[in-house]
């Protein structure tokens, strides 16, 4: 017999949630309404995918954004596809977010972690009264941050220097 692998670890007894589980439901909770440009500045790292798949992808930027307008909601997504370091970025222009935010973060110890056993991988949830856009904002490696805020549109976001 086959196991079946689904997004779902146990449904009905510990409902633990796989990582690529909480990663779509964040991206669905957050890409509402029209996607919006979003523009990478500053030191964003590339990496060389090696072939997979038949696929070969070569300087694969490690910072990755997408932007979503509609409805009075304003939302970005940024991926850190870094697998040791954090990154850090900043926001500019006027549509950058700012004032009362809510940070929700996907992230996890290791790279492997899973929520097989335990639950190992979340999504953290932070409040902001006053994001401030010019402050670097550190994404933990191999990770995914949803900043929303009611002051979010076309934007400019701008990776610090790798390592400082």
């Amino acid at each position: 017999m086959a196991r079946v692998r689904s997004v779902v670890r146990d449904m009905g007894l510990t409902d633990r949630k796989r990582p690529q589980f909480l990663a779509v439901k964040l991206a669905n909770e957050t890409a509402a309404g029209d996607l919006v440009q979003t523009t990478l500045s500053g030191d964003n790292p590339t990496w060389n995918q090696p072939l997979v798949n038949g696929i070969q992808y070569n300087n694969a930027h490690l910072l990755q954004s997408y932007a979503f307008a509609g409805g009075g909601r304003r939302s970005v997504i940024v991926f850190n596809l870094d697998r040791s370091n954090a990154l850090q970025v900043t926001f500019s222009g006027p549509n950058a977010p700012s004032g009362a935010a809510t940070i929700k973060r996907l992230t996890a110890a290791a790279i492997t972690a899973s929520n097989e056993s335990a639950e190992n991988v979340a999504v953290a949830t932070e409040n902001v009264t006053s994001f401030d856009p010019a402050q670097p904002l550190t994404l933990a490696p191999f990770s995914m941050t949803v900043i929303s805020s009611g002051q979010l549109g076309p934007l400019r976001i701008r990776a610090v220097k790798h390592g400082s």
